[in-house]
């Protein structure tokens, strides 16, 4: 009798490669699965037409890349409670908006300084409940987040709106200083919004099946999350190697804080002035939008990790070498802009600065990276309370209590 063919042979050799690949990938994803390893920075965002890209609605993660927290999204797509869009009769509702300062992917939700700010709101005030919704975005600057407020904030009809404004938010606004094509931005006549980023070969390609089908490997599969991980690790090897160094049990980083820091707050004073010009414009617009709400604006100033950071001589080194870069100046002119807006401004970082400097604690960065970085708890308390504090005769002066 006659063997198999050599065809048959090299099918049968192939078949049974393809199962031992095949069942190694399955092994492989059942191991990280049972480690629960898992890279959320693969696809816990979305694409957006109007603002680039938002955070994808309904997932939960781990967030290890700074801090660690569970992380659950609502059905929009935000890190807070799922709200009816219907106020509750007799409720006082706070929108917040922000970037990653503000959603608090580093820290436990509970811990986050608008859960901080309701929880301490409502305390020992029967009647009228405050809800403080949390409308945060991870990079976001002020054009995506006025932007948030028109398509998202506004339709749950908030009394106050909060912006919490980070020092980085000026780069944001700016093509020039940030380098990003994959957010929009205001065009110089101060009207248009320019979102060329909708011309890139890769959103166009965003409804493909190819595509789509990329976007569902990344959800769910934690090998396609790892290589995902593997491929902007090498393509992009400095965002993941940040100075981590500590000094032998101080718990601060050994390495110069200012310049770690340097290379994210450059730009020429023509570049600045433009990207100042730019942001006025934008609270301009979301000023005039929450008030045709029937809303009112606050701008919180929120403090960056050298206004926090628990030395003066540090803090002012950091001030002299990034000039009008530097997080101080930065807030002295959001001062400046709004106030010829009339908008208010909150600022905190005397609070800060005075607690940092009693108590030696850093208010910024976890144990990999201390005093850089992200609010870590200490900071999100300490913001949500000592803005609780200014809220309150602000609310009771201005009615809202009422």
């Amino acid at each position: 009798m006659a063997g198999p063919s050599r065809g048959r042979r090299l099918l049968s050799a192939c078949a049974g490669m393809t199962l031992g690949i095949a069942g190694a990938l399955a092994l492989c994803e059942m191991i990280l699965r049972a480690l629960a390893i898992s890279y959320p920075q693969a696809y816990w965002i979305a694409f957006d037409s109007q603002r680039g890209w938002k955070q994808r609605p309904g997932i939960s993660f781990r967030w290890r890349e700074e801090g660690d927290s569970l992380v659950s999204l609502n059905s929009r797509g935000y890190r807070d409670a799922e709200r009816p869009l219907a106020k509750p009769r007799g409720a006082l509702r706070i929108a917040v908006l922000g970037d990653s300062m503000t959603v608090g992917f580093e820290v436990p939700f509970a811990q986050t300084w608008a859960q901080v700010l309701e929880r301490a709101l409502n305390q020992g005030r029967p009647g009228r409940r405050v809800e403080v919704l949390n409308f945060g975005e991870r990079a976001y600057g002020t054009l995506q987040e006025w932007q948030t407020f028109r398509l998202d904030a506004a339709a749950y009809h908030p009394d106050l709106v909060v912006l919490g404004f980070f020092y980085n938010d000026l780069w944001d606004n700016s093509l020039a200083l940030s380098h990003q094509p994959e957010r929009p931005y205001l065009m110089a006549d101060g009207r248009t919004i320019e979102r060329d980023f909708r011309d890139s070969p890769y959103f166009r390609q965003k409804g493909s099946l190819v595509m789509r089908l990329r976007e569902w490997m990344k959800q769910h599969s934690r090998l396609a999350q790892l290589a995902f991980e593997l491929r902007t690790r090498f393509q992009h090897p400095d965002y993941f190697q940040p100075a981590r160094a500590r000094a032998a049990g101080s718990g601060r980083p050994a390495f110069d804080v200012c310049e770690n820091l340097r290379a994210h707050q450059s730009g020429t004073p023509e570049q600045m002035d433009k990207a100042w010009a730019t942001t006025r414009i934008l609270l301009e617009r979301l000023r005039d939008d929450v008030a045709r709400s029937k809303a009112r604006l606050i701008v919180v100033s929120l403090p960056g990790p050298t206004q926090a950071y628990p030395d003066p001589s540090v803090r002012a080194r950091c001030a002299r070498l990034f000039g009008t870069a530097d997080e101080g100046a930065i807030e002295r002119r959001l001062v400046s802009v709004c106030g010829g807006l009339g908008i208010p401004v909150l600022t905190f970082s005397r609070e800060f600065q005075r607690k940092a400097d009693d108590s030696g604690r850093c208010f910024h960065g976890f144990a990999d990276a201390p005093c850089l970085g992200h609010f870590n708890p200490d900071g999100h308390r300490l913001l949500g309370e000592e803005l609780a504090a200014r809220l309150r005769p602000y609310l009771e002066k201005t009615g809202s209590w009422r």
